[in-house]
C-alpha cells in the first residue's frame, strides 16, 4: 500500500500519496530558494549592489564562496537527511535556506 499511515503524524492517518509530499516539498523547496538562483539573482542585481554598497567584482567574489561553500557543505548536508525522516529534513533545510534569503532581502547599507 502506497499511503502514508498512522506512523506519520504529517497527514494523520489519512491515505496520501507519498508522489503528492515530494511535490508539496520539492515546489515549497523551488519557491524558498528561488531568490538565489542564477536567474532572480539577474534580475535584481543593480538593486542588490546599491543595497549592499559592493562593487560588481565584489559581489561576484561573495557569490562564488557562497557557491564553493554549498558544495563544501552537500556531503555534510547528505549525512543529516539520511539520518532524519524526509519530511523533518526537507523542512530544515528548506527553512535555512528561506531564512538566508530573507536574511540578504533584509539587508541594507543604511538610510539613503
Amino acid at each position: 500500500n502506497m499511503c502514508v499511515t498512522k506512523s506519520s503524524s504529517l497527514v494523520n492517518n489519512q491515505c496520501i500519496h507519498y508522489s503528492y509530499l515530494s511535490l508539496l516539498f520539492g515546489t515549497v523547496g523551488k519557491i524558498l530558494t528561488s531568490p538565489s538562483q542564477s536567474p532572480c539573482v539577474g534580475v535584481i542585481l543593480p538593486n542588490l549592489l546599491d543595497s549592499l554598497d559592493m562593487s560588481l567584482s565584489q559581489l561576484t567574489l561573495l557569490y562564488m564562496f557562497a557557491t564553493a561553500t554549498s558544495a563544501f557543505l552537500l556531503p555534510f548536508s547528505s549525512r543529516l537527511l539520511t539520518s532524519m525522516p524526509i519530511n523533518r529534513s526537507a523542512l530544515l533545510l528548506h527553512g535555512c535556506l528561506g531564512l538566508s534569503c530573507l536574511t540578504l532581502s533584509c539587508s541594507s547599507s543604511g538610510p539613503a
